[in-house]
C-alpha cells in the first residue's frame, strides 16, 4: 500500500490532491490543473458561504482537501483513494472531566513541550485567556520573549495590548508590542502560500512574525494558543437539524462572500453528503466542536504555517487530543463563558481584566485599508462568474465608502456600536465589502493564473 498522506486528527497540517492526475501537495497551487481548469459549483458555492473550502472539496473541481483522521493512499494505478484513521474523539465518548484534570493534563503537556526544546521561546500573547494560560504554564518565565500587537487605531491603547502588558509584567516575561499597518502590501504573497483554499485574512500574521524575526532571528520555538477558546468554552453547541443549519456551524464571524451574485449555481451536494454521514453524531456536543474545528482548520492552520514558513517551530498543547478533550468534556456550567478558566486565573492574579483597561476597539483593518489600500477586484476579470454590479459595489463599499458608511463601520468598531447594530439588526456594508473583497480576491487571482497557464 503506497501512502500519500496521513493527516493528524484536526487536519492542522491542510492537503490537496487531484482525483485524476494523482497529484498531492501541501500547496493547491501544486495540484491544480490550470490549463485545464474546471470550477465546481458546489464547491465554489461552499468556498463563498463560508469562506474556506468545506467539506473536502474546493471550488475547482477534482481538487480535494484530505480529511482530519484520514490517509490517502494510492493503489498500483496511481488511483488514490481515503481511508478513515482512528478518531481519538471516540475514545472520550461518555467521559466527564474536572478542571483539575483538565489543567494538569495541560501543564503535562507543556513541561514535555518544554523540556523538549532549547534557548528562548516566543510567545505571541494577546492578553486573552487561552495565551494567557500559557504564559502560565511555562516554568522558565526568563526563556519567554512575548510580543503583541493591537487592532484598534491607536495601537499602544488596544486592549489586547494593555492586556498582555499587564500579563507580562506580573508573571516576569520579557514583552513588547508589535506595531502592524502593512499587511495588505503581502496579499500576492499570501496568495502564493494558500491560494484558493481559504480567504485572504491573514496578512497581518505576515507581518507579525516578520517584524519578531527581525527582533529574534528564526528558528525559535513558538508556544500558539491555536483553538483553546474553542475547547475551553466559547462555542456553545447549536441546534443542527439538517444540513441547512452548516453554515451556521461553520463559525464564518461575518468573513465570507455573497453566493447569489455568482453565475455558477451549486446544488449543495457536498453539504447533503456530509451532513448523511455525520447527522447522528453531530447530536453529541463533544463531535459537534470538533467537527467544527475540523472544518475550519483550512483556515485556521495560517496560525501554524506562517510562522513556519519564516523558520519558527510552532507548537500548540491545544492540538494534543487528551488536552482538548479533558477541556470539552468539562461540566457545561464550568464552560459556559469559561468560568473554570476565569476562576483559575483570579486564583493565580491574572485576571487583568479590569486593571488593565484599554480600548475595546476593533477597527484596525479599516484604517489600514484606508491607509494602505491594496488593489481592487478586476472587475473585467471576475464577471466571468460574478455580476458585474456586485463586483463594482463590493469595490465601491470597501475603498470608496461614503462619509455615513465608514461613520458606520468606525462605531460598529466599538462594542457600543456593535451591540447597537445587533439590537437594530442594521448591517455593515462596509464590513461585508471588505470580507466579500477577501473571499473574492483569491478567485480572481486563480483566473489570472489559469489565463497565463
Amino acid at each position: 500500500m503506497d501512502v500519500r498522506f496521513s493527516s493528524d486528527w484536526l487536519g492542522t497540517r491542510p492537503c490537496f490532491y487531484h482525483e485524476k492526475s494523482g497529484a498531492v501537495s501541501a500547496c493547491i497551487h501544486d495540484v491544480i490543473d490550470y490549463r485545464n481548469l474546471e470550477f465546481d459549483p458546489d464547491g465554489l458555492t461552499d468556498y463563498l458561504a463560508f469562506g474556506y473550502c468545506a467539506f473536502g472539496h474546493t471550488p475547482v473541481r477534482h481538487v480535494r482537501v484530505v480529511p482530519p483522521c484520514t490517509r490517502l493512499v494510492a493503489d498500483p494505478a496511481g488511483q488514490l483513494r481515503e481511508e478513515p484513521l482512528p478518531d481519538p474523539v471516540d475514545t472520550w465518548q461518555g467521559r466527564n472531566s474536572s478542571p483539575d484534570e483538565a489543567l494538569a493534563l495541560l501543564a503535562q503537556a507543556m513541561n514535555r513541550w518544554e523540556d523538549s526544546v532549547t534557548g528562548e521561546i516566543v510567545l505571541p500573547l494577546s492578553g486573552g485567556l487561552d495565551s494567557r494560560l500559557l504564559a502560565h504554564f511555562v516554568r522558565d518565565k526568563s526563556r519567554v520573549r512575548a510580543f503583541t500587537y493591537g487592532v484598534s487605531a491607536r495601537q499602544e491603547n488596544s486592549r489586547e495590548v494593555t492586556r498582555a502588558h499587564l500579563v507580562s509584567a506580573r508573571l516576569g516575561l520579557a514583552w513588547e508590542q508589535i506595531p502592524l499597518g502593512d499587511y495588505h502590501d503581502r496579499l500576492d504573497a499570501w496568495d502564493d502560500v494558500f491560494g484558493i483554499s481559504t480567504h485572504a485574512h491573514g496578512m497581518y500574521h505576515m507581518e507579525f512574525y516578520e517584524r519578531i524575526v527581525a527582533r529574534t532571528g528564526s528558528g525559535l520555538p513558538i508556544l500558539s494558543g491555536l483553538v483553546g477558546d474553542a475547547w475551553a468554552g466559547s462555542i456553545a453547541p447549536i441546534p443542527a437539524r439538517s444540513s441547512a443549519d452548516l453554515p451556521a456551524l461553520g463559525l464564518t464571524r461575518g468573513q465570507h462572500g455573497a453566493t447569489d451574485p455568482c453565475r455558477l449555481r451549486g446544488e449543495g451536494r457536498h453539504r447533503a453528503a456530509f451532513w448523511a454521514a455525520r447527522r447522528a453524531r453531530f447530536q453529541d456536543p463533544v463531535f459537534q466542536i470538533v467537527e467544527v474545528i475540523r472544518q475550519k482548520m483550512t483556515l485556521l492552520s495560517f496560525a501554524l504555517l506562517v510562522p513556519r514558513r519564516l523558520g519558527f517551530v510552532p507548537w500548540c498543547p491545544f492540538l494534543v487530543p487528551d488536552v482538548a478533550l479533558s477541556m470539552i468534556t468539562l461540566p457545561p456550567a464550568l464552560r459556559a463563558q469559561r468560568r473554570w478558566q476565569r476562576d483559575f486565573f483570579a486564583r493565580h492574579r491574572l485576571d487583568v481584566e479590569r486593571a488593565a483597561g484599554g480600548s475595546r476597539e476593533n477597527n484596525l483593518d479599516l484604517h489600514t485599508l484606508r491607509a494602505r489600500p491594496p488593489r481592487p477586484l478586476d472587475v473585467a476579470l471576475l464577471r466571468e462568474l460574478f455580476d458585474t454590479a456586485y463586483l463594482t459595489h463590493v469595490n465601491r463599499l470597501a475603498f470608496a465608502p461614503s462619509f455615513a458608511a465608514r461613520t458606520w463601520a468606525l462605531a460598529q468598531g466599538h462594542p457600543l456600536g456593535a451591540k447597537l447594530a445587533s439590537f437594530l439588526r442594521a448591517p455593515n456594508p462596509h464590513h461585508s465589502a471588505y470580507a466579500a473583497y477577501l473571499t473574492l480576491k483569491p478567485l480572481e487571482n486563480l483566473l489570472r493564473r489559469r489565463n497565463s497557464a
